[in-house]
């Protein structure tokens, strides 16, 4: 007389599976949502850098010349009065402005950041430059209300 012995079959149960794909939509659920808000501060870098060359511009004529420079209304300005190419990739437009009652502001209007997201593409982003004390120069960030503060550099 034989003996036969019943071997389990191999694979995964139903349940089992169900459980796996669960934890990997919630898993997914929390990974999309930061992914986005990285990406979107990842492109703001590019913006706030060629802020920050065309505020190094502005600062380095301030000092030499004890005088704000010209205001420029767009982005040919900028580049003939201060020198500074923009990149136009991420920027839909530029301009500086000296108002005496708050300093020198460099504004510029995004595009091509948040693929179209409206809180953030066609907003403004400034750099607001005021004198303190000993003449040295403090710079402000700030943009429109509609941005989401984490987008905006701290000051």
């Amino acid at each position: 007389m034989m003996i036969r012995t019943i071997r389990p079959k191999g694979g995964f149960t139903l349940i089992e599976l169900l459980i796996v794909i669960a934890i990997i939509g919630i898993l997914a659920s929390i990974a999309v949502p930061l992914y986005k808000s990285h990406s979107i501060k990842a492109k703001m870098v590019e913006v706030t850098n060629a802020m920050s060359y065309v505020a190094t511009a502005t600062e380095s004529i301030y000092i030499e010349t004890g005088q704000w420079p010209p205001t420029c209304v767009d982005m040919a300005a900028i580049r003939s009065t201060l020198g500074i190419g923009l990149p136009e990739y991420r920027l839909s437009g530029a301009s500086t402005q000296y108002i005496a009652a708050i300093g020198y502001i460099i504004t510029v209007w995004m595009r091509n950041i948040s693929n179209g997201n409206p809180s953030i593409d066609g907003r403004y982003l400034t750099l607001t430059a005021s004198t303190v004390s000993g003449g040295s120069i403090k710079w402000t960030w700030d943009g429109s209300p509609e941005i989401d503060r984490a987008f905006i550099p701290k000051n």
